[in-house]
């Protein structure tokens, strides 16, 4: 039984309570513990019907099961039916397609009944490949079944660990995530021969947008298509929401279409029962393909619209779902004269063998903390997929925990709850696939899930398989494995050997399982990869650049290290087409192979500094930046800031603007009659769009008089805060214009400009049992002679917000303290301080600041029996013209 459910609605399963579980046991498990298992069983059992739809039969095998007859017993066009009262393969038994009788008395695979709950099954969309997997906390086995005979053909040992999260239609091959289920689905992955284990294709992870609703595959596993939303669809939501779908097409050879829109496919909350007491229900709609590959469905939560996306066109036909009569339709969302109310309806879909026609029937669940779930249906269609007319339904009341169609397309089987826990009742049905009429049923001692098989062969004359030997240990870290990493890693990024030096990376594990994690680089940009694909592509744009090492001396820990204890640090020099840069790096060595790595790079006699919001690159001998009008009169940038060099020369001059770079450069300094345009610049490898704009200016004095040119560049650093980095040319007797070494310097520090710490952003931290959130607050009400106490403040013109909330166990009491980090005065107390007992201060900065000249610090805590805890506030700044202006600020834990 395939497990693609759990993936193909990953952001559902992710809301709902799911017991602790080894990174290797799957998600579904045995169904005879439905009634145990509150929330995830009934999920799962939906897994399977969704996994019919995207993987029966493929369409060469279709015409030939039509040409067959049923020769033998329980064999109809060529396959067989199989009851399965486990997921570890134990115990399946063939019955008659057309009385539900069972045919065999001896189960099919040679499996002994297991009570571990963590076993699954996939069979192959032809039935001619069974694999079984037996999972335990850090590992798993896979044993490969032929799906006619029952033998065992041998164990599937992949060449990296893998999900193995689909089959082909001949079993032949395997997709699945690289890792384990933690991966998501987008993660890189793997296409892999049954039962060998080989990798044929690697596929990097890649970047789909939305939340992913489900994610089909074509039979022969060389195109996936991803059904997504833009946001997640919430059980918990408790306002009515209508969120839109659209698909994404990705093959194997790496190539990606899409976004397709799906018209008129929505899911979301919808409100139900009477306007004065209305529940949110959530509604999700129906999403099949086809057995030959050709097609994907998708039926609107309300059952009348109908999307068919030819996936070989990519093109999409809508058509209008519809009935000979107006009966009510069962089909649509609860009405106001419900009896009951539901917290979910999901619509399931299945496509008949033909093609022409789709099996649709909604599914409500009601989730119960005492019961768990439970399911109820709410009718089942067939529906016409060329005119979109209803040719048949029915209704039953039971849930549907099991779907399967005959290969023939003439019946439908169902595994239903009867009767829902404490004492559960399972029943098979059969239905006639045309009219939908009750045809057969039996009774079922549990929960059993139908398996859909190639027709029962005699036993082969084949060798009895070998149990895999375990795999070798991975290669260590030792130092000359260490040594070996740092110098290949120099020396094929020198050679521009993207694809070799990717091998040095384990990308096969994701994170979380202790793979790849991390690649910074910061030149003067900072980068930051997480997977393979982001990786080449960053490799790829340095190496354009002519990126390479000049010199490099390393440091490797001592013998033994861990990842976590030790790992090896270079400095080097490295050029390229901006200059000559001096850094450092850093990697993390796991597995014998690079986890992460942290380089950053500058050039000499450059450094960094983060003031006013805003990360500045400049050099080392620069002062400032210094904001020099501090008056702020209508129409004057938010700062304006110079840097100047030694002898006090200003060098750089930069305004701060809360508004867009596009409507800053347009409204305020075109006016000066300028030259402007956009251009693009380029240093350390790196490129940044900006507005560039040319002002003259003039000047007279004692000396002479004369015109000089003003160059502009403005830039977006925030999405609400612009920055025009101006120089000017040296004045001089006559017109000047701005030095080629100004340029220079001035393009630098543009392309480098990012975004630093938000002078009046409030920073939270968990401290001890309490969580703390601090903010500085910009009024000029805030000072010395403030009109009222709670505007006393010791820096003019800045105040301080400070609240606290217990996170931790109950405590007798507690006092609330503010002020002077040396000196802290009592706020107020509290007694019975239980978890979620919060306190907050709104006011000045302690009146000891006045005597502060450049830095101050305050302290916002909690006193308890065990000590202090709270958050110190050190802001660093500058008086001027009777304000303060705060250049810097920090926010860290304190303990006492």
């Amino acid at each position: 039984m395939s497990n693609d459910l759990g993936d193909l609605f990953k952001k559902e399963l992710d809301q709902i309570p799911l017991r602790p579980a080894e990174t290797w046991v799957p998600q579904r498990r045995r169904g005879s513990l439905l009634p145990k298992l509150a929330w995830r069983a009934p999920l799962a059992v939906m897994a399977a019907i969704v996994i019919l739809v995207a993987a029966v039969i493929g369409g060469r095998q279709l015409a030939t099961f039509r040409t067959q007859t049923a020769a033998t017993p329980g064999v109809v066009a060529g396959k067989a039916i199989y009851l399965s009262p486990s997921f570890n393969g134990s115990g399946w038994i063939q019955i008659d397609p057309q009385t539900l009788k069972d045919v065999s008395t001896k189960p099919l695979l040679d499996i002994a009944p297991s009570s571990t709950n963590s076993s699954e099954t996939q069979v192959s969309a032809d039935g001619s490949t069974i694999i079984v997997s037996d999972f335990s906390a850090s590992d798993v086995t896979r044993r490969v079944y032929d799906g006619r005979t029952g033998q065992l053909r041998g164990y599937f040992v992949p060449e990296v660990a893998m999900v193995l999260d689909y089959l082909s239609a001949d079993g032949t091959l395997g997709l699945g995530r690289v890792g384990d289920n933690h991966s998501p689905l987008t993660g890189e992955s793997v296409l892999v021969t049954i039962p060998e284990g080989h990798v044929l294709r690697h596929l990097f992870a890649i970047d789909i947008p939305g939340e992913i609703q489900a994610a089909p595959v074509s039979p022969d596993l060389s195109t996936r298509y991803y059904v997504t939303a833009p946001v997640a669809v919430l059980l918990s939501s408790a306002t009515v929401q209508s969120v839109p779908f659209a698909l994404y097409v990705r093959s194997t050879t790496d190539h990606l279409s899409g976004p397709i829109l799906l018209p008129g496919i929505t899911a979301g909350t919808v409100s139900t029962g009477p306007s004065t007491a209305s529940t949110p229900l959530t509604v999700r709609p129906a999403i099949a393909f086809s057995d030959d590959g050709s097609r994907l469905a998708a039926l609107s939560t309300d059952g009348s619209t109908l999307d068919l996306v030819d996936t070989k066109t990519l093109a999409v036909t809508t058509v209008a779902v519809h009935k000979k009569t107006s009966f009510l339709d069962p089909f649509r969302p609860l009405v106001a004269l419900a009896k009951t109310l539901n917290d979910e309806e999901r619509h399931s879909m299945v496509f008949t063998p033909d093609g022409t026609a789709l099996i649709t029937w909604i599914t409500a669940t009601h989730y119960d903390d005492i019961n768990g779930a439970t399911q109820t249906t709410r009718g089942i269609q067939r529906i016409d997929v060329a005119t979109g007319l209803i040719t048949a339904e029915t209704f039953t009341a039971d849930g549907i925990y099991g779907f399967a169609m005959s290969p023939d397309g003439q019946s439908v089987y169902l595994v239903v709850r009867a009767k829902e826990p404490p004492t559960p009742v399972y029943v098979l049905r059969r239905l006639d696939a045309q009219s939908l009429e009750l045809k057969a049923e039996r009774g079922l001692p549990d929960y059993e899930e139908l398996q859909v098989l190639a027709a029962p062969s005699p036993p082969l004359a084949i060798p009895t398989p070998t149990p895999p030997t375990r795999p070798q240990p991975a290669v260590g870290c030792t130092h000359d494995r260490l040594v070996y990493l740092v110098e290949q890693f120099f020396a094929l990024y020198n050679k521009h050997a993207s694809d070799d030096l990717l091998t040095l990376f384990n990308i096969q594990m994701p994170a979380a399982a202790g793979g790849f994690a991390d690649y910074f680089d910061n030149p003067g940009v900072a980068v930051h990869a997480v997977n393979a694909r982001s990786l080449m592509a960053y490799w790829e744009q340095r190496f354009a650049a002519g990126d390479r090492f000049d010199t490099h001396t390393v440091t490797y820990p001592p013998e033994g290290a861990t990842q976590t204890t030790g790992n090896p640090t270079a400095t080097f020099t490295r050029w390229f087409a901006g200059g000559l840069q001096q850094g450092n790096i850093q990697l993390d060595c796991s597995g014998g192979l690079i986890v992460a790595l942290r380089m950053s790079s500058d050039y000499a006699g450059w450094e960094w500094r983060d003031a006013f919001g805003v990360q500045f690159s400049v050099p080392a001998a620069w002062k400032g930046p210094e904001d020099i009008d501090t008056q702020k009169t209508g129409g004057a940038p938010k700062n304006w800031l110079v840097f100047t060099d030694a002898s006090g020369s200003t060098q750089v001059s930069v305004w701060l603007i809360d508004d867009t770079a596009e409507h800053f450069a347009a409204t305020r300094l075109t006016s000066q009659g300028s030259e402007r345009h956009s251009a693009t610049l380029t240093d350390a490898g790196q490129s940044r769009d900006v507005i560039e704009l040319h002002a003259q200016a003039s000047w007279y004095g004692p000396t002479g008089a004369g015109t000089y040119d003003n160059r502009h560049l403005v830039v977006q650093v925030t999405p609400t805060l612009a920055a025009d980095v101006f120089v000017s040319a040296p004045r001089i007797n006559g017109p000047s214009s701005v030095t080629p070494e100004q340029i220079q310097l001035q393009d630098r520090v543009t392309v480098r400009l990012s975004a630093g710490t938000d002078l009046a952003a409030a920073q939270t931290h968990d401290v001890d049992g309490y969580t703390f959130t601090a903010q500085l607050l910009f009024d000029p009400a805030y000072g010395l002679k403030a009109a009222d106490p709670s505007h006393v403040s010791g820096l003019e013109g800045v105040g301080l917000a400070c609240t606290w909330s217990r996170t931790g166990y109950d405590l007798p009491n507690a006092q609330f303290l503010f002020g002077p980090a040396g000196a802290p005065a009592e706020l107020s107390g509290y007694s019975n301080v239980t978890k979620g007992t919060t306190g907050n201060r709104i006011g000045g900065f302690p009146v000891a600041a006045s005597a502060d000249a450049v830095e101050t610090h305050a302290v916002c805590l909690v006193r308890d029996a065990s000590g202090d805890h709270g958050v110190e506030v050190v802001a660093l700044f500058t008086r001027q013209a009777g304000t303060t202006v705060v250049s810097q600020v920090a926010f860290n834990p304190w303990r006492r």
